[in-house]
């Protein structure tokens, strides 16, 4: 499998979110197998790629991604469109056996920019967890709408 995640860290992810969300990724990298290729992008209104493409989950670059991922701070405007396009290249289409997932950590209800996307997904899912400092018993919400799934940290 391939991920890719995709991390807001914009003025508006200040405080809690910004924390949820970080927490978030350093937990998601820590599920990567050793077979899995990865990588991160962030944005607030720039955008930062850690590596060029997708690379190998070794243990060198999972560790590199966690410190990346501790070091982000809120700041910032908002602009999702460049990181998301980024995300969706696929610069390995004649892997075509391999599950690409792009997740999106983000306090923002982008539904204008997923009707944007439709048109760029081809074979990607996509997936925005809803990002809650709720604890993790609280009841989960709109996890019906396609393209999202709800996490509670």
């Amino acid at each position: 499998r391939e991920m890719i995640f995709v991390i807001d860290n914009s003025g508006s992810m200040s405080g809690a979110s910004m924390d949820a969300a970080r927490r978030s990724l350093i937990y998601a990298l820590g599920t990567l197998r050793p077979q899995d290729r990865f990588n991160v992008i962030r944005f607030d209104d720039t955008m930062t790629q850690l590596f060029d493409e997708a690379v190998p989950a070794s243990r060198e670059q999972v560790r590199t991604a966690h410190m990346f991922a501790s070091g982000l701070h809120a700041g910032g405007g908002t602009d999702m469109l460049p990181a998301l396009r980024a995300a969706l290249v696929d610069r390995q289409s004649a892997r075509s056996s391999v599950i690409r997932q792009v997740i999106f950590l983000t306090d923002q209800d982008e539904v204008a920019t997923w009707a944007r996307l439709e048109a760029l997904t081809g074979d990607v899912a996509l997936v925005e967890p809803a990002l809650s400092t709720a604890p993790a018993a609280a009841p989960a919400t709109d996890a019906t709408r396609p393209g999202s799934a709800d996490l509670a940290v």
